[in-house]
């Protein structure tokens, strides 16, 4: 009786530790493919200043997507003038907000205060809506002097 029970206390051990090796190589397998994939993602993170100036300045025509890495939307946006100007303000409000990504979903490197962002933004796009309406007030006007 005696030698099936320490058979039994073996088998028991050998099955734990074949479980806890297989633990161990899993999660070393997991490490490393982390560890690939971080090394899989060229070039360096983005800038949160160079995408937010690039999106407030030249966001109409996707600059601020082509920095990204995000190039087929860019096209998209390029073509469409910035969704007629709502992408535009959407891609702002996602770089302001800290919510944009690169096309590789790391977050934008280095900030800018807040303030001084948000009110940069503001004045600009508050300008040019407002030189928008000075410039054509009828709002059917020849664009571009076309």
């Amino acid at each position: 009786m005696s030698d099936r029970r320490d058979m039994e206390r073996a088998f028991t051990r050998v099955l734990e530790n074949h479980e806890r090796d297989a633990a161990r190589r899993q999660e070393r397998a997991r490490r490393d493919a982390v560890r690939a994939a971080e090394r899989a993602v060229p070039g360096a993170p983005r800038s949160f200043l160079v995408t937010w100036l690039l999106a407030l300045l030249l966001g109409l025509v996707g600059a601020d997507r082509f920095y990204l890495g995000k190039t087929r939307s860019a096209v998209v946006k390029l073509l469409t003038v910035g969704g007629i100007g709502i992408w535009y303000l959407v891609d702002l409000l996602l770089v302001l907000l800290h919510q944009q990504r690169d096309r590789w979903g790391r977050p934008l490197e280095g900030s800018v205060p807040p303030k001084v962002a948000w009110i940069v933004s503001g004045v600009v796009v508050g300008l040019s809506i407002v030189y928008g309406l000075v410039a054509d007030p009828a709002g059917g006007g020849r664009a571009g002097g076309f």
